[in-house]
């Protein structure tokens, strides 16, 4: 009996220290100029009493002394005096409460980042010569690790400040239902080819990392001072493939046979990034990319130039006007774009929001040359969300 009551007291006593820690909300007025120490903090939601106040600007923390009454009438206390940063874990004790403001504010400074992990779910409309696959779901996470910088710049940072080395990496992880799709091979001179593109446009596992070789940052001249207009990236790419391959057998085409083919991909990127376009939720991204893919198993050839599966005679594609084999590994070119719009309260948030996605991938043949044209483009609908928010993290 004893040990009821105690663990009913426990957790009445735990509930009663949750409840005491009430969050707040806040609002900031800039420091101007961004260098100065004009800045203020209006925190929100305070009740009657004497109170220590600490704040964290940069990871850094301080101690207001000594304490602050809240008289009776009052429900707002403001930090002055304060520089350009980022301000996190506002907090005021009492002997009786404690309140926390759950927002990090920033005072003029643009880019600031924090690891994130984001998930997403996605319909696929997928476009290529001669397969156009219907209720293609795919899902991916993506984490975003940041290396240097991560408080941002100053916003009215000038000339070489605007950029920063080596400024994050970034890991995408995408699985998609293609099991529901065959991927043919040609068995032409006793051997079996399979096309480099198809084993991307198919592949079950798309396994992706983006180095950030270097970052561009341009905020915003005019209001709002603290915007946050563009930044532009250039990326190193690397990536994994796996591809489930049915082959088909020509003696007997009611005969198949699957096997897993897995590939790398190496390339490079340069991504621009335009934040809270025309002042609203909305994100736009742009991209474009360079890449090789590099076949890493040996069941089939990899060397098949054509993409489609309804070449004219295709017994006899090494005598027609085009290459059946494109040896090496020629480089594919993708156009990336993507508008977002941001659901989070906060401004400049990102994290969770719903988007439209196209991209399109090419070999750049061309009609008058020897070598057939390879295609593959993709259009997407989907939402993100901000896993850690969803189990309570900030």
């Amino acid at each position: 009996m004893k040990r009821i009551i105690h663990s009913i007291l426990t957790c009445f006593i735990s509930f009663l220290y949750i409840s005491t820690r009430a969050q707040l909300t806040a609002t900031c007025v800039q420091p101007v100029p961004a260098n100065s120490a004009t800045g203020s903090i209006t925190v929100n939601g305070l009740t009657a009493g004497s109170y220590t106040i600490s704040y964290k600007r940069d990871g850094v923390i301080t101690n207001i002394t000594p304490a602050v009454t809240i008289a009776a009438a009052a429900t707002t206390y403001t930090l002055t005096g304060l520089t350009n940063g980022v301000y996190s874990d506002i907090t005021f004790r009492s002997p009786v409460q404690t309140f926390v403001v759950p927002d990090i504010d920033t005072l003029s400074r643009v880019a600031v980042q924090s690891t994130k992990f984001f998930g997403a779910v996605y319909q696929n409309f997928t476009g290529v010569p001669d397969d156009d696959p219907s209720n293609f779901t795919q899902v991916y996470a993506m984490l975003s690790q940041p290396l240097r910088k991560i408080y941002g710049i100053n916003s009215d940072a000038k000339g070489s400040k605007r950029f920063i080395l080596l400024r994050n990496l970034f890991f995408q992880l995408t699985y998609g239902n293609t099991d529901k799709f065959k991927l043919y091979s040609y068995d032409t001179l006793n051997t079996k080819y399979v096309n480099k593109l198809d084993l991307l446009a198919h592949a079950y596992l798309n396994a992706q990392m983006s180095f950030n070789l270097i970052t561009f940052i341009a905020p915003q001249s005019t209001s709002p001072a603290n915007g946050d207009l563009v930044h532009l990236y250039l990326n190193a790419t690397l990536g994994f493939l796996s591809t489930n391959v049915t082959e088909l057998l020509l003696k007997d085409s009611s005969v198949t046979k699957t096997s897993a083919e897995h590939c790398i991909t190496a390339g490079a990127d340069i991504t621009a990034k335009f934040n809270d376009i025309f002042n609203s939720k909305f994100q736009v991204q742009l991209g474009v990319k360079a890449f090789s893919i590099y076949a890493a198993s040996s069941v089939f050839d990899p060397f098949m130039n054509p993409q489609s599966g309804t070449i004219p005679y295709i017994s006899n594609a090494q005598n027609t006007s085009k290459t059946f084999e494109r040896p090496g590994n020629p480089l594919y070119y993708n156009l990336d774009a993507k508008v977002s719009y941001n659901f989070t309260k906060k401004p400049g948030d990102n994290s969770s929001n719903l988007f439209l996605h196209f991209s399109s991938t090419t070999d750049l043949a061309r009609a008058s040359g020897k070598n057939y044209s390879n295609n593959y483009f993709q259009f997407q609908t989907g939402i993100v969300l901000d896993i850690p928010k969803l189990f309570g993290g900030n």
